[in-house]
């Protein structure tokens, strides 16, 4: 049965779509349009967002092919901090000075005064274990025989599919998921590492399990990823509750762990460059069904100041295409619609093999594969483009014509400071070439502001290029001073207040670009792919229009007609406010449907 949407925008069905959380902009016609949690056109991530940024738990899905919550997430070179500590948070008493010490070495863990990290549920919602009889997830009960397991995933898309690769691994062990650390035997926390906000709610989310664990709540608690590659002896010298330590490419050591239990090492932290996700390994989907994640590479080969993700991620070490296309081929026959390839990386795609591969030759395999729908390509370094891969992004009608590059700067100066390889006339030249050739293309990008040696004249050059640009979408992170980096060797002599306010006028500006782009969608039939009954009203559908992102770009609400997730339909868009979108949905001939009468009144069906 397809899920129906009951009512109508405005007076003609009665209904309205539900303002969220973060408040909403009355509409006329009764309609109150809900503002997304995500990060969104007007750059919703930085000081400024309404939700979302570095370091955030990422919640996973329940029941299969459940879609969950739409969790924030964050770019992909995560030099900087996304947002302000939230002041007088309730039980945050974790402080750190991970990222922000002036000497070299690693930082020192402080014990926490109060009961945990700021009122957060640790825990969210559970990931469900791999079914090996129908390859697909299944979600354990409370009071199961079967041995359990909880995971709680921190960080970027790039770590969720690392954690999806441990939720295989317990699979195979015999482990079900539970939705509670509580009702599990074993808790897994998958770390970021990357700046100082994700490091801290990564120590604090670890100890508030620790303390979770010496109560009784459970037996084993496992801390895997970036943050103890990155620290693994003052880890486990500080923090004694945590049974065993996974580094970030140690994610099938798991399966040691779980089958031996106490007698499995405690520190399994390995070298990154151990490791690279194949095909084969076990990986369990932990989002909703229709769209996945593929990592095509680990690790980078860049040297920019601001980061320290080679340190503790390795090298660039490419996978093959045609482990790649296997990969794609499961995802497909799973039933998945979307495939987001992300690398730290991904231009870069191909360099470090022998074998000739080149991302262009990948995306293109990738996108010719039968029952793929959508390809969509994340991290885009800021080179001179190939041409043929132009020509994928303005052609191939698989291929989202969605950029992704995070610029950092636009200032020469700073752009040199930063390491980043290149100035700003060729910076101007790819954004002119995106425009160009690729007609109608969605641009995202990020912008670091703070970095160290940034003058007022550096900043009116960001702004200025900002205003020039006109992208579509914006995250503004402020600078964060990490050891191992170069940047960490100069003065960070930007002042905080100064990077805040740096980064909420550069939000502001492109907030207003935003809603200009936003506002000139309406009217519009754009293609979307329907991801379930909306969470804001079971009254409506909720989907994603091809220049939104998962997680990341907003929603488009759908009212007005029936339809099951995962199918691709037309809408017509009849409000906007940055980043989400209301849509008539079209019937799959191309029409529109009448509102129904007494639509408020119509019962929910259930969604396929």
């Amino acid at each position: 049965m397809p899920a129906s949407i009951g009512g109508g925008i405005g007076g003609t069905g009665g209904a309205s779509v539900p303002a969220s959380k973060g408040g909403g902009i009355g509409g006329t016609g009764g309609v109150s349009m809900p503002v997304s949690r995500g990060i969104g056109v007007g750059g919703l991530s930085g000081p400024a967002s309404s939700g979302g940024g570095m370091g955030e738990m990422i919640p996973v899905s329940g029941a299969m092919g459940a879609t969950a919550p739409q969790p924030a997430a964050r770019v992909s070179e995560p030099s900087a901090r996304p947002a302000e500590p939230k002041s007088g948070a309730r039980g945050r008493g974790v402080k750190r000075d991970m990222g922000r010490q002036h000497t070299r070495g690693p930082p020192h863990l402080l014990r926490p005064r109060g009961p945990g990290p700021a009122g957060r549920d640790i825990a969210g919602d559970a990931v469900p274990a791999l079914d090996r009889a129908a390859g697909r997830p299944h979600v354990g009960r409370p009071g199961m025989t079967t041995r359990t397991i909880h995971f709680v995933s921190l960080g970027c898309a790039k770590n969720r599919v690392d954690t999806e690769v441990m939720l295989g691994v317990s699979g195979v062990s015999g482990f079900t998921a539970v939705p509670r650390p509580e009702d599990a035997e074993v808790v897994v926390v998958n770390t970021c590492g990357f700046v100082g906000e994700a490091k801290e709610e990564s120590i604090e989310t670890i100890l508030a399990l620790g303390k979770q664990k010496d109560a009784g709540a459970f037996r084993t608690l496992v801390v895997a990823g970036c943050l103890s590659q990155r620290y693994p002896e003052q880890l486990a010298a500080e923090m004694p509750e945590v049974d065993h330590f996974l580094g970030s490419s140690d994610m099938l050591k798991l399966e040691e762990v779980l089958r031996h239990g106490e007698r499995a090492p405690r520190m399994l932290v390995g070298n990154p460059a151990d490791w690279t996700m194949r095909a084969t390994d076990p990986r369990a989907p932990s989002l909703s069904r229709h769209f996945a994640y593929v990592k095509i590479a680990e690790g980078c080969n860049k040297r920019c100041a601001f980061c320290a993700i080679p340190t503790f991620r390795g090298k660039q070490r490419s996978r093959s295409i045609e482990d790649v296309v296997r990969e794609c081929e499961e995802h497909i026959a799973h039933g998945v619609k979307e495939l987001c390839l992300i690398s730290q990386d991904t231009i870069s795609y191909g360099r470090d093999r022998d074998d000739g591969a080149k991302l262009a030759a990948l995306v293109r395999r990738v996108a010719d594969l039968p029952g793929a729908a959508w390809v969509r390509l994340f991290y885009l370094y800021p080179e001179n483009l190939d041409p043929a891969l132009v020509e994928l992004l303005a052609q191939h009608p698989k291929v989202l014509r969605y950029v992704d590059m995070p610029l950092q700067h636009a200032s020469d100066r700073m752009l040199k400071i930063m390491r980043r390889g290149h100035g700003r006339d060729r910076q101007r030249r790819v954004v002119d070439t995106v425009k160009s050739k690729i007609e109608g293309a969605v641009f995202r990008s990020a912008f670091i502001v703070g970095h160290p040696g940034e003058t007022e004249e550096d900043f009116a050059e960001l702004v200025d290029f900002v205003g020039w640009a006109e992208l579509d979408r914006v995250a503004v992170f402020q600078y964060s001073h990490e050891e191992d980096t170069k940047a960490f060797e100069l003065a960070d002599d930007v002042p905080a207040s100064v990077k805040k306010k740096r980064a909420q006028k550069l939000l502001s500006i492109q907030r207003a670009i935003g809603k200009k782009k936003a506002k000139a969608l309406v009217g519009r039939e754009l293609e979307v792919i329907v991801e379930g009954i909306s969470d804001e009203s079971e009254l409506l559908l909720e989907g994603r229009w091809w220049g939104q992102a998962p997680e990341i770009d907003g929603k488009v609400y759908l009212a007005n007609g029936t339809a099951q997730p995962g199918e691709l339909r037309k809408a017509l868009v009849t409000r906007a406010v940055d980043p989400d979108l209301v849509a008539d949905l079209c019937e799959p001939d191309g029409s529109l449907a009448e509102p129904p009468p007494g639509a408020p009144r119509r019962k929910r069906l259930p969604v396929v």
